[in-house]
């Protein structure tokens, strides 16, 4: 995460973690059909060839399908970028419950005078709060290596506190200050094409902004951006047609990208922004 972060190591946090969502979801098909024979099995001989599903068979195929253990998954993640910290300012702290939220564990980002943390508070199911907890300190932009292939930014605006429950409504935050929170994944590169044509994708990236008053908290999803496309082709006619065909007919380059955000806004149904531009 600091400057001399290797890249390599935050690559494999990534994929690691897709390798374990892979691995939850290859276990699913067995235990879904497990249910389905024993659903079959309760029901005994009918007259019918389906068996409506009760209460506890629907909830228990609901957990099943439902997506991975993404708080497992999200734990394994903040373990792995404090291991992958050359500099050691992120540290993991096991978290006593506050109130009424769940005990949990918190990864926490210090540098400059800012401190930044995440606290994963889902360990006790009986509690009345489960969820996610963002606090900031300090006004210093707090930024990982801009050369890995995982680029994280934080910038805080004062002290702060953001609580996103599970299943409930998100509280008006704590505190008089704001955070701007940046995840980006370089893809950035050409992709290898015949002669005449060129590809290339932009980096993928998200952005949440988080105000100081109110629920007015913006979360947008990009893929590139203007001076990269997330998607960009570009065509020369002329190296692909014959060349006796071409010095009769003069055919201009084919130039199409598209660069989508998709944006969620408190209170207001999402935005889907194709930014789709051509040129023939």
């Amino acid at each position: 995460m600091g400057a001399a972060a290797d890249p390599q190591a935050l690559a494999d946090v990534l994929i690691t973690l897709v390798e374990r969502a892979v691995a939850q979801a290859q276990q699913m098909p067995a235990a879904v059909g497990a249910l389905l024979a024993e659903t079959l099995s309760a029901a005994g001989d009918t007259a019918t060839d389906a068996v409506q599903l009760t209460e506890d068979p629907m909830r228990r195929l609901r957990e099943l399908v439902a997506p991975p253990d993404w708080n497992t998954l999200l734990l394994f993640g903040m373990m792995r970028l404090v291991e992958a910290d050359p500099e050691k300012r992120l540290a993991l702290h096991a978290v006593r419950a506050a109130g009424d939220w769940s005990a949990g564990y918190r990864l926490t980002f210090t540098t400059a005078g800012t401190t930044a943390s995440l606290t994963l508070a889902v360990l006790d199911a009986q509690a009345p709060h489960r969820g996610v907890i963002i606090d900031v300190a300090g006004t210093t932009p707090i930024t990982s290596s801009p050369e890995g292939p995982l680029v994280v930014e934080v910038t805080p605006g004062g002290a702060g506190r953001w609580q996103i429950p599970v299943g409930g409504p998100i509280p008006a935050p704590a505190g008089a200050g704001s955070c701007r929170l940046k995840l980006i994944l370089r893809l950035g590169r050409e992709v290898p094409a015949p002669d005449g044509v060129s590809v290339s994708v932009g980096d993928l990236w998200i952005s949440v902004v988080l105000p100081s008053a109110g629920l007015g908290w913006t979360a947008t999803a990009g893929f590139g951006t203007s001076e990269q496309p997330g998607l960009a082709l570009t065509v020369e006619p002329e190296a692909l047609l014959p060349p006796d065909l071409v010095r009769i007919v003069a055919v201009s380059p084919i130039q199409e990208s598209c660069t989508p955000t998709l944006t969620l806004r408190a209170g207001a149904p999402p935005e889907l922004h194709p930014g789709h531009r051509g040129v023939v």
